[in-house]
């Protein structure tokens, strides 16, 4: 599965740039999960990791990632951001023109 990581100025990471560990952990605004020709964009939490299966976990608490803590192992936390309407607009109007890339739609 790979991903594509967005954060606040604009910033972007994906799978191709390195691990999921090695993104920027602060600032993230959306995660574009992809798979094959499929995607889904995940935005809203504070925090993102990635589960066994590669895809996307999104937390609006840290009670899930508390309670699994020393129960599983964790991939590296990373840390959302809020930021005002119009910077989140334009972070998720660039991962949904990323997703309607990878759907052949643009």
């Amino acid at each position: 599965m790979a991903w594509r990581i967005y954060y606040r100025g604009g910033r972007v990471f994906s799978s191709d740039d390195g691990d999921w560990a090695d993104a920027p952990a602060d600032g993230v605004l959306a995660v574009l999960e992809i798979s094959g020709e499929r995607g889904r964009i995940v935005s809203g939490g504070d925090f993102y990791r990635l589960a066994d299966d590669g895809s996307v976990v999104c937390h609006e608490t840290p009670d899930a990632i508390l309670h699994a803590v020393g129960h599983v192992q964790l991939s590296a936390i990373k840390f959302g951001w809020a930021v005002g309407p119009s910077e989140m607009e334009r972070a998720l109007s660039v991962a949904r023109r990323d997703l309607a890339e990878l759907r052949g739609e643009g």
